[in-house]
C-alpha cells in the first residue's frame, strides 16, 4: 500500500511538472491584468519560450517578439526575460535585444542589462510638440548597460545615437536633408531618466531631456544651426524665438 501511494505521488508530481513545462503562454498572459498602455497580440508557445506577433507600449509597436524565461530566477522572485524582438535590419521597425528582469513582488521594478533598442526616429519625433512640422529620418539606437528602475530611475548607464539623422517637409526643400549622427548619454537625475545630448553635431545642439515616470518629457537646451545648413533650416530655427548674442536658440519643451 505504501509503495502504491509513493508511486502515485511521484506520478502526480511528474504530471504537474509536465503541465508546468508545457503550460501555454496564452493561458497566462491573457489572464494577467495588463496596463491600458500595453497590449499583446498573437501569443504562442509555452510560458518558458513564448512569442507574440505584436506588443504595443504607449502607441509604439514591436513586431515578432520572442523571449525566454529563466526558471531559476523565478525561485528568487524575478521574471528574467531574454528578449529578441523585431527586425534589426528594418530601419522602419522597432527592434530590441537584451535581458530584462521584473520583480514578482513589485512589477514596477524593472532591471535590464546589455539591452539594445532601435526605434525609427519619426515615431518619437512625432510625439514631441515642435513649433515646426517636420518628418524625421533615420533611427535612434539605445544601448543600456545597466538599468535599475523600481518605479523611478535609481541606476542607469548607457548611450544613445540618432543614426543617419534626416529631416524633410521644410518649405523650400525638395529633398530630404541629411544631418549625420547625434550622440547622447543616459543617466539618472532626481529619479528621472536623463538623456544628455552632446555636440559635435550640425546643430551644435546641447540639451537635457528628462523623462519622469509619467513619460511627460521635459527638454531644456540650446542650438545653433551650422553654416553649412541650407537657408530653409536657418529660417525654421526662428520659430524657437530670438537667438542670443552668440547665435544660439533656446529650447524649452
Amino acid at each position: 500500500m505504501i509503495r502504491i501511494v509513493k508511486w502515485s505521488l511521484l506520478g502526480l508530481l511528474a504530471y504537474i511538472v509536465l503541465l508546468i513545462i508545457n503550460l501555454p503562454a496564452s493561458q497566462v498572459i491573457y489572464r494577467v491584468n495588463q496596463s491600458k498602455d500595453v497590449s499583446i497580440e498573437g501569443v504562442q508557445g509555452t510560458i518558458w519560450r513564448p512569442s507574440a506577433s505584436m506588443i504595443t507600449v504607449n502607441n509604439i509597436s514591436i513586431e515578432n517578439v520572442q523571449w525566454q524565461m529563466s526558471f531559476w530566477q523565478l525561485l528568487v522572485g524575478k521574471v528574467s526575460l531574454d528578449i529578441d524582438a523585431g527586425n534589426l535590419r528594418a530601419s522602419d521597425k522597432v527592434s530590441a535585444r537584451g535581458v530584462v528582469n521584473i520583480s514578482l513582488f513589485d512589477p514596477s521594478h524593472i532591471q535590464a542589462s546589455d539591452l539594445t533598442l532601435y526605434i525609427p526616429a519619426d515615431m518619437l519625433i512625432a510625439q514631441v510638440p515642435l513649433p515646426v512640422a517636420v518628418n524625421a529620418g533615420g533611427r535612434f539606437k539605445v544601448l543600456v548597460n545597466e538599468l535599475d528602475y523600481p518605479g523611478k530611475c535609481v541606476a542607469l548607464s548607457g548611450d544613445g545615437q540618432w543614426i543617419n539623422a534626416g529631416l524633410e517637409g521644410l518649405i523650400g526643400l525638395n529633398e530630404p536633408l541629411s544631418l549625420g549622427n547625434f550622440e547622447a548619454t543616459l543617466n539618472c537625475i532626481e529619479n528621472d531618466v536623463l538623456v544628455k545630448i552632446n555636440p559635435p553635431n550640425v546643430f551644435n545642439l546641447t540639451a537635457d531631456a528628462r523623462i519622469p515616470n509619467n513619460l511627460k518629457v521635459k527638454l531644456d537646451g540650446q542650438f545653433k544651426p551650422d553654416d553649412s545648413l541650407p537657408k530653409q533650416v536657418k529660417d525654421a530655427a526662428k520659430f524657437f524665438g530670438r537667438p542670443d548674442n552668440q547665435g544660439f536658440y533656446k529650447i524649452k519643451l
